[in-house]
């Protein structure tokens, strides 16, 4: 069976802790870490108006009081307790996640600084326990120098979006992000993001399979290369008949041929823009 490493979409550094988004919100925020915290219990509660009153105008517009309290009693059956498995800093808002004591079900929120709910989804989430017990023969490092956050990554939908799809169920995105954002600046210029440009290196010993290198960087928030969706890549032959895929490079920036053998941490090339209006670089299992 060929195995490619599980990793996808390097786009940035800097990992966010708590400690960071206290400093972030400061001492007014008590009122949105108090939400942040009393969000599920209240909901296990049954006190549905109270999250309700706590939402948006634009997420009241969008549904009313009667439709969400349905909608809650509806999705939580049977739920008897949440664990928050992320809180993550998101340009104006944080973003907490919560894992239900089934593991098939998750409820994803965005707080804004004064604690009001600007978002909230309940997700089912779906299990592939066969899989995730499969590992790769090889041991891999991250194709990276520096230090990066996972923005995506992890064996249920609520953390990563790829897990659904067979073929990219154990991918990362790892994001450069400072402040809650990825870029500074002019969001429409590739050279703004923090990613753009940045070492991508070997993960592994192994061989260059295939490769390209001629393919043009996306402009940010405004082209998106549907007919191309790898852009610039290489595929590198390891060990135990394992593959490792690392798409859109930066144009002409990759440094090795076909056929060019290579080792753990041997430079490859730079991060590009060519998957979507953002720059990221991806390795998919």
């Amino acid at each position: 069976m060929i195995e490619l490493l599980a990793l996808l979409s390097i786009i940035g550094e800097t990992f966010l802790c708590v400690m960071r988004i206290k400093e972030y919100i400061g001492d007014g925020g008590a009122k949105m870490i108090k939400n942040m915290n009393r969000l599920s219990t209240t909901l296990l509660d049954g006190d549905y108006q109270s999250v309700y009153q706590q939402t948006s105008e634009d997420f009241q517009e969008m549904i009313t009081a009667a439709e969400f309290i349905q909608l809650c009693v509806d999705f939580l059956q049977e739920v008897t307790s949440f664990t928050r498995i992320s809180t993550m800093k998101m340009k104006e808002y944080i973003e907490c996640q919560w894992l239900a004591n089934d593991a098939n079900r998750g409820i994803r929120a965005y707080f804004s600084s004064d604690g009001t709910i600007g978002g909230l989804q309940f997700l089912s989430i779906a299990s592939y326990p066969k899989t995730d017990k499969a590992y790769t023969r090889n041991r891999y490092k991250m194709p990276i120098k520096e230090g990066w956050m996972t923005f995506w990554g992890g064996v249920n939908e609520l953390v990563n979006y790829h897990y659904p799809y067979e073929g990219q169920r154990y991918a990362y995105d790892l994001v450069m992000m400072r402040d809650g954002f990825s870029y500074d600046g002019n969001p429409d210029q590739n050279e703004n993001y923090y990613a753009f440009g940045k070492e991508v290196v070997a993960p592994l010993d192994g061989v260059v399979i295939s490769l390209e290198n001629e393919v043009k960087d996306n402009t940010p928030t405004i082209e998106l290369n549907e007919d191309q969706p790898l852009g610039n890549y290489i595929i590198i032959k390891h060990a135990h008949n394992e593959y490792s895929l690392l798409a859109h490079f930066k144009q002409n920036s990759l440094l090795v041929s076909i056929g060019d053998r290579v080792k753990a941490g041997d430079l490859l090339g730079q991060c590009g823009n060519l998957v979507d209006r953002q720059n990221r670089i991806s390795i998919i299992k």
